[in-house]
């Protein structure tokens, strides 16, 4: 019989948890709210970020909802899902909004994509994954027709 190890990767950033705080050592570096509907209610009910250690290189998304805000009035959100980023190629970041499928913008799609300044949209995109709601994870979607805003651009 042969054994079989699985990898398993243990984040600073559990689900279920909730930020503010940040775990000891990470900084937030991108951040969005995910505008579920056309009217401003629920503009922030959902929350995608980016957080780096910079002593350890470790880099984590997640996705959030919201919670209230906290006593000094930030905003608080529970961890829904947390993806570890860290082996992200150095051409490489994260875009957490303005991603579409063959043309249709959806809130709910990050992607990894080529750090560049020279096009309106990144096209060159390594990987990319859809916020499932009702499962409240991060999935996998095809390439397929995906592209992303550049909001660096210009």
């Amino acid at each position: 019989m042969k054994l079989i190890r699985a990898a398993v990767v243990v984040l600073a950033l559990p689900v279920g948890t909730h930020v503010p705080p940040l775990p000891s050592g990470y900084k937030e570096t991108s951040g969005v709210c995910v505008r579920l509907g056309n009217d401003n209610a629920h503009d922030c009910d959902y929350s995608f970020a980016t957080l780096a250690n910079s002593a350890s290189k470790k880099q984590i998304l997640y996705a959030g909802r919201s919670e209230g805000h906290d006593p000094s009035g930030k905003p608080r959100f529970r961890v829904l899902d947390a993806v570890d980023i860290s082996a992200l190629p150095p051409a490489y970041r994260m875009t957490l909004w303005e991603c579409s499928v063959n043309g249709v913008v959806d809130e709910t799609i990050v992607a990894a994509v080529r750090n560049t300044d020279e096009q309106p949209w990144f096209r060159e995109i390594l990987w990319a994954k859809r916020f499932d709601l009702q499962k409240g994870a991060f999935v996998d979607i095809s390439l397929a027709g995906v592209k992303c805003l550049n909001v660096g651009m210009g």
